[in-house]
């Protein structure tokens, strides 16, 4: 039923009411007396209302700055050689906040490459398309790279650019070997604890990496010769984590001459 039709429905069914009652309601109405009702708001005081503003910006400043100081903050260093080495700062968002050129060649060949400001992931691919234009990536030849801080352990962060360049280096056609390891600046250290042990950094570094995979002390494999220890890892599996220790080319020369 349309609404026209249920309004005439109504009113044919509706008894008007008689002109003395419908007098009598208007009279009765007219004597009523209503009040007027007074809804009565809640307002802040407006020092109080100054005071929350101030507030809210300050906390707004100071989360603003805490941004910014972590924005600019070194978190973690990642360097990548080949001959050319070079090293970059990143703040804990993965931008790069600086660079340093480690030799000669590495200024010579990244100089005009503007890497700051941009994620690390993407720096990594930058400058492995730059080693490849300046003739540095070869079939049979090797690449470092290495992450290292003092705030965290970033192994994570170290597989992930690990992994991207090993991309780059496959999708430019080379079959270069792709290392990951100890940050150069840590040789130094490790370097003291390997004469504390009284063995030689290379013969160290393959003990430690032994260590923190097996039950074996390093008082343990101090006296075991390097062929020795090349036979522990190809016993306990450890074959794969070679690369993870091999911080200079001799070592990982070595160690592929004899496995």
């Amino acid at each position: 039923m349309k609404n026209k039709e249920f309004e005439k429905l109504i009113c044919k069914n509706t008894v008007e009411p008689s002109t003395s009652l419908k007098d009598e309601i208007i009279k009765s109405s007219k004597d009523v007396e209503v009040e007027p009702v007074y809804i009565q708001t809640k307002r802040t005081p407006v020092l109080k209302r100054f005071a929350l503003v101030a507030c809210s910006l300050v906390i707004l400043v100071a989360g603003t700055l805490s941004g910014v100081g972590l924005y600019g903050e070194n978190f973690m260093q990642v360097q990548v050689e080949v001959n050319p080495s070079i090293s970059m700062t990143v703040n804990r968002f993965g931008v790069v906040n600086g660079v340093e050129y480690d030799n000669d060649s590495a200024k010579t060949c990244f100089e005009d490459l503007d890497l700051k400001g941009e994620s690390v992931k993407t720096a990594v691919k930058l400058l492995t398309n730059r080693l490849n234009e300046q003739g540095y990536l070869t079939q049979d030849g090797q690449m470092f790279i290495n992450c290292s801080s003092d705030k965290k352990d970033v192994s994570e962060e170290l597989n992930q650019l690990h992994q991207i360049a090993k991309g780059e280096v496959v999708n430019l056609g080379y079959s270069t070997q792709v290392l990951k390891g100890i940050h150069k600046a840590d040789l130094e250290q490790m370097a003291g604890q390997a004469y504390e042990l009284g063995v030689y950094l290379t013969k160290y570094i393959l003990i430690e990496m032994i260590c923190a995979n097996t039950d074996y002390t390093k008082t343990q494999l101090k006296d075991y010769t390097l062929t020795g220890l090349l036979a522990i890892i190809s016993q306990e599996n450890l074959t794969d984590k070679l690369e993870e220790i091999s911080t200079n080319w001799d070592l990982n020369l070595y160690i592929k001459s004899i496995i």
